[in-house]
């Protein structure tokens, strides 16, 4: 608490309509002035609450911003919010986390009590500590990041087909100019550099030009979550924008090389009959 107070035993009992503001909510409903919320009224789901504490800055539990939170007695949000007498859930905060798993085991034991369970495969609540929470969120995010992988992988293929089949009718268009070329002296490694160039300069400005877009949409997501209320920072990495544009640019030199080098070995009388 760094203002006020917080609601004792009675008035958790008795179902006071009070509660207890964390200080960036009380930041958000008084232009920065918190102190001036103290002993007024809010509403929640359109209920009157009497604000009497003010919490500190505190720190975020898991996804959970505790300072931007309101927090009131039990038995007031059974009776005037959610209207359950049971709760759906608990948090424990713990001094030392290297006991996580001994309380959890503790806790599980005190439920099974409670709810006059002997059986632990009849257990109908479940108890999770922050790491196993981490785990199966890791296990969601690797499984979500497998399946991007494989779609950037599959639209990358799709791209590099598509620039390929670019470059084999720049190629075919270009017969003349190739035969010409080598007709005047021009080796087979330049014709195979110029085309390899331009496959990589293609691909590359399609990478600027897409990394431009990304980041444009992502600010402008930013910006729109932000007008709503939500905290959500723009933030892009500059190595991810310098990784996409040398994929691009890797994209059109590999998939470029084929057409460059028929362009290569094209014979010079044969070039220019073809055209002809």
């Amino acid at each position: 608490i760094g203002m006020g107070r917080f609601f004792n035993e009675t008035e958790d009992k008795s179902g006071e309509k009070i509660v207890v503001v964390g200080l960036e909510l009380a930041k958000k409903l008084t232009n920065d002035q918190p102190q001036n919320l103290l002993q007024q009224k809010i509403k929640l789901d359109n209920k009157s609450f009497r604000v009497i504490g003010i919490t500190e800055e505190l720190d975020a539990m898991g996804p959970m911003n505790m300072s931007d939170m309101a927090f009131i007695p039990l038995k007031t949000g059974s009776r005037n919010l959610w209207g359950d007498d049971h709760l759906q859930a608990i948090v424990l905060r713990m001094e030392d986390v290297s006991q996580a798993d001994r309380i959890s085991w503790r806790v599980q034991n005190i439920l099974r009590r409670n709810h006059d369970i002997d059986d632990p495969e009849d257990d109908d609540f479940a108890v999770r500590t922050f790491e196993e929470i981490m785990e199966m969120v890791g296990t969601i995010t690797n499984g979500i990041n497998l399946l991007l992988s494989a779609l950037a992988g599959i639209s990358l293929l799709v791209g590099g087909v598509g620039i390929m089949n670019v470059m084999y009718v720049t190629v075919s268009e270009r017969t003349k100019e190739i035969g010409l070329r080598k007709a005047i002296g021009a080796r087979p490694n330049l014709i195979l550099l110029q085309f390899l160039f331009e496959a990589l300069v293609l691909t590359a400005l399609g990478g600027i030009i897409g990394a431009f877009v990304g980041t444009s949409l992502a600010w402008l997501i930013s910006l729109g979550a932000n007008l709503a209320g939500f905290d959500f920072p723009f933030s892009i990495p500059w190595s991810g924008v310098i990784a996409a544009v040398l994929v691009s640019a890797i994209i059109g030199v590999v998939f470029g090389i084929t057409p460059a080098r028929n362009a290569s070995k094209l014979e010079p009388i044969a070039a220019l009959r073809a055209e002809t």
